[in-house]
């Protein structure tokens, strides 16, 4: 078995509300599918990159420049396992700077929601310079007299010129395709799935790919909303429960492909 997991994705793969309703704290990573697809895989490293919100192309570009960082203190990819969990079509990132910077003094008022651990504060602006927008859970900061929020002032031009099918599948379509060769290439065990939104109606993927878990037919939320409707939470998450059953599907299904 491999020596490290490295895992990317969405608040899915992050495991948010895992540990408590609502929660989006960093210890939900440690109860999340993919840290027990790790230990069933016999993993001494977990490494779980994954952030709430996450748009695919995050996804994507990160999980390539992690792994060149991993290879640069001599992690060999043989000895790695990578799990991706691809997410909603409908989700872009957006220059943090540019957004946050109507708000008198911003960098003051960004650093106290921080310092007070605000469920609002945008991790992966302090992380990135970016800011995750998706029409489902659209961030929204109020500062005195001021409120700025992603569903007024970028969701609707987004979904009038970006989140289309004739744009993002393609564009899913190239990501999975290049990720798959790149991994495969450098000799990487991988396996795909779907946290939300599987992809239908394209024409591009082999989906007889061993490394593509039903991407095309079903997603971890369709799964834990068909087996455990009683664990589903205020944030229309999970507990840990169809986490641990979900990484016995991924890891008996990889057994039997003989990925890792």
């Amino acid at each position: 078995m491999k020596k490290t997991l490295y895992a990317n994705g969405d608040s899915f793969v992050f495991g948010m509300e895992t540990i408590a309703p609502g929660s989006r704290d960093v210890a939900c990573k440690d109860h999340s599918f993919a840290k027990h697809l790790s230990r069933q895989l016999n993993c001494d490293t977990y490494i779980n990159k994954s952030y709430n919100g996450s748009s695919n192309d995050h996804i994507f570009k990160r999980t390539i420049f992690d792994l060149n960082e991993l290879e640069k203190a001599g992690h060999n990819p043989k000895d790695t396992f990578v799990l991706v969990g691809w997410s909603s079509l409908s989700r872009i990132e957006i220059s943090g700077e540019a957004w946050l910077s109507r708000i008198p003094n911003w960098k003051e008022v960004l650093n106290s929601f921080k310092m007070i651990k605000d469920p609002s504060y945008p991790i992966e602006f302090h992380d990135f310079g970016v800011v995750f927008c998706n029409p489902q859970s659209g961030i929204t900061l109020t500062i005195g007299d001021h409120v700025i929020d992603t569903d007024n002032s970028i969701v609707p031009w987004a979904a009038k010129y970006l989140w289309d099918d004739v744009i993002q599948v393609p564009n899913q379509e190239a990501r999975i395709i290049a990720l798959h060769e790149l991994l495969e290439n450098r000799g990487y065990a991988h396996l795909f799935v779907n946290t939300c939104h599987p992809l239908f109606n394209t024409k591009n993927i082999d989906f007889s790919c061993k490394n593509y878990y039903n991407l095309d037919t079903s997603s971890f939320y369709d799964y834990g909303v068909l087996n455990y409707p009683d664990q589903m939470l205020i944030m229309n998450h999970f507990t840990e429960v169809p986490h641990i059953f979900y990484a016995e599907k991924l890891f008996e299904y990889i057994q039997q492909n003989n990925i890792s």
